[in-house]
């Protein structure tokens, strides 16, 4: 007996020592770099009475804002942007910046071009030819009438029919291009021709309805618009009008009166061609080096210049600069990384919809059918379209003539593709692929997340996976506008299908974020009390507030995720939790002026987000693990009590 008690006892004692304090397994850590200064943060501020200065003061104080000046972290990105994209060279910038000093040597080349389109215009014989002729010319550069809309149609992308009431942005007079150029063309006050136009009011009252659109055109009334289609080169199956188009792209405009469509279709042939003179004949400016200078200034110089050629570059080389920019800087390597991470936060957050206690099944039902449908755009398309630079154009003016056709021939690819497949090129023909910001659209139900927010300064493979796990939150809140105030009440497609199954879901919806407005508007947007009383507009900024406050929790349990995955444990789980905190407190950091303040949340400026104190403040103090991981006290200011803490998705 005394031998078994001693096997037992020896066995007791070899267990026990097993499991002594050094063979409790060690927690990873994270030794990425820690890329966010120390000297940003003021930590003689509570950060229980301001976060946001407790990690942004030092930033603050050293980077004084007057007037209307404003510096941050965005500022940062924009200008490490721009001196990339400086570093390329782009064949059709740089040929315009030649042409627009060849102006006056190029007349000629320029005439004919103009010439040959108005006198193609003058042989038309029937409408049919003058609508027909209309879509070639649109296909091949020129100005017309009627512009196009694109748009998402049930997963598809179509397009419609619009008056193009905005002459070109250089458009001002073009008296002086007639001297310059043997053009037969009258020369006429644009301001006071409105396309030729405000000599018939009856056919003035005719086009108005195409301001909001047509309609589909599948029916023998429309025929003219199958005629501009077989002129541009493409079906007219693609081309959709107000009745068709997603929900959400409709406006308080978007009315209509069919019988006035006929009208317009049915324009007598004199009034369409000269419409379509009036349009061709707008770029004569282009052409006249006394017109020319009568816009940008007599003796205008290199700073006129750079400002033309910026304006052009906005408008018709954002695709071509956005190809280069893509080529030299974003790797297929970080297109991945985001495009997983994108994943894990659709999955956090689709975790969070299954917990959710307030919403009832058959709303997450529908939630489900959505957030599963989102497509991620991220870094570059995934295909290219083909894309013309410019090469061997005799004069400015048949630059822009080239250039515009180029980007019409961009949108005839487009038409009729799968939403998800194209919808990355469809954005960088309207968005600046250098822009720090990433988008969700509705009727695409796509996220897009451009360059800026996969690299320096906001994320890197070399840095802590906190502040990587923090910029996510950028990602995050894109997918939460799915579901925010506004497109909430569309499915998928755009169409009008509230997410919400019964009024019980949708009035506890509007219970909660009316507490988010609540909480906003007493949210000064001043940290030192430099406006006192001046607060954030809640109901304002609600939209964007509610994709901030679900985008932080759905990024930060992505982040929990990770660390409860690769092992973080006591102290250092602790210290990475607070190290996220920074890290998306860092991504507002900024200094701005009372006047900067003043101009975007109470004044002509007033801006549908928060200003970045608050979109600190006002999300973190609205989450739990905060108050433990900071020492956070009933007394601080940004206390709120655990039972009126607002949580949304």
């Amino acid at each position: 007996m005394k031998s078994t008690l001693s096997i037992i006892a020896l066995a007791l004692t070899m267990v026990l020592t097993s499991c002594t304090v050094s063979d409790i397994p060690v927690s990873a850590v994270d030794e990425g770099q820690w890329a966010i200064d120390e000297s940003y943060m003021d930590t003689s501020v509570n950060p229980g009475n301001d976060f946001f200065m407790y990690c942004n003061g030092g930033f603050w104080r050293n980077n004084p804002a007057v007037g209307y000046e404003y510096y941050g972290i965005n500022q940062e990105a924009r200008i490490d942007a721009y001196n990339r994209m400086s570093a390329l060279t782009l064949p059709s910038f740089e040929k315009i910046k030649t042409d627009i000093d060849r102006i006056a040597d190029t007349q000629s080349e320029a005439g004919k071009t103009i010439q040959g389109a108005l006198d193609r215009i003058s042989a038309v014989t029937t409408q049919e030819e003058a609508w027909k002729l209309m879509g070639q010319l649109m296909a091949e550069g020129f100005q017309t009438p009627v512009d196009l809309e694109i748009f998402s149609k049930d997963g598809k992308m179509a397009f419609a029919l619009y008056l193009d009431e905005d002459f070109e942005w250089y458009a001002k007079e073009n008296s002086k291009a007639k001297a310059d150029m043997n053009v037969d063309m009258p020369m006429r006050r644009q301001a006071d021709v409105y396309m030729g136009l405000l000599d018939n009011p009856g056919l003035v009252a005719a086009m108005q309805p195409v301001k909001a659109h047509t309609r589909a055109v599948a029916t023998k009334e429309y025929q003219m618009y199958i005629k501009f289609c077989e002129g541009l080169g493409v079906s007219p199956d693609n081309l959709y009008g107000i009745a068709d188009m997603p929900d959400i792209e409709k406006d308080d405009d978007s009315t209509y009166n069919f019988e006035k469509l006929k009208e317009l279709q049915n324009a007598p042939l004199d009034d369409l061609v000269k419409m379509m003179k009036d349009k061709v004949e707008n770029d004569a400016f282009l052409a006249s080096p006394d017109a020319f200078e009568s816009l940008l200034g007599k003796g205008y110089g290199e700073s006129e210049k750079i400002y033309m050629i910026n304006k052009i570059n906005s408008r018709y080389l954002l695709y071509e600069q956005a190809r280069h920019y893509a080529d030299a800087y974003v790797t297929p390597e970080m297109k991945a990384t985001v495009l997983a991470r994108c994943e894990e936060l659709r999955q956090a957050f689709i975790k969070r919809i299954g917990d959710n206690t307030w919403i009832s099944d058959a709303s997450k039902e529908r939630m489900m059918d959505k957030i599963n449908d989102i497509g991620f755009s991220v870094g570059y398309p995934d295909q290219w379209l083909d894309w013309k630079e410019l090469t061997t154009q005799p004069s400015f003016l048949d630059d822009i003539v080239a250039l515009r056709s180029a980007k019409v021939g961009l949108y005839k690819q487009l038409f009729g593709k799968d939403t998800h497949q194209v919808c990355f090129n469809f954005v960088l023909l309207l968005e600046n692929i250098m822009t720090p910001t990433n988008i969700y659209f509705p009727d695409f139900n796509e996220v897009v997340v451009l360059p800026a927010n996969m690299m320096e300064p906001f994320s890197s493979p070399t840095y802590n996976q906190a502040a990587n796990y923090a910029t996510s939150y950028l990602f995050a809140h894109e997918i939460i506008h799915a579901f925010d105030s506004n497109c909430s009440l569309y499915d998928k497609y755009g169409n009008h299908r509230e997410i919400f199954a019964n009024e019980d879901d949708k009035k506890e919806y509007q219970n909660r974020t009316q507490q988010l407005v609540d909480c906003f508007n007493a949210l000064e947007v001043m940290p030192n009390g430099e406006l006192p009383g001046v607060c954030c507009d809640g109901k304002f900024t609600l939209s964007e507030n509610i994709a901030d406050l679900g985008g932080f929790m759905v990024a930060y349990d992505a982040y929990k995720n990770y660390l409860k995955n690769n092992g973080f444990r006591g102290e250092e789980l602790v210290r990475q939790k607070r190290l996220f905190y920074q890290a998306y407190a860092n991504l507002w950091r900024s200094s701005y002026s009372v006047d900067f303040a003043l101009l975007f949340t109470v004044g002509p400026h007033q801006d549908v987000h928060a200003m970045e104190r608050e979109r600190v403040n006002g999300i973190v103090m609205n989450t739990d693990d905060w108050y433990e991981l900071f020492g956070v006290k009933p007394t601080d200011k940004l206390y709120v009590a655990p039972e009126k803490r607002i949580v949304i998705w």
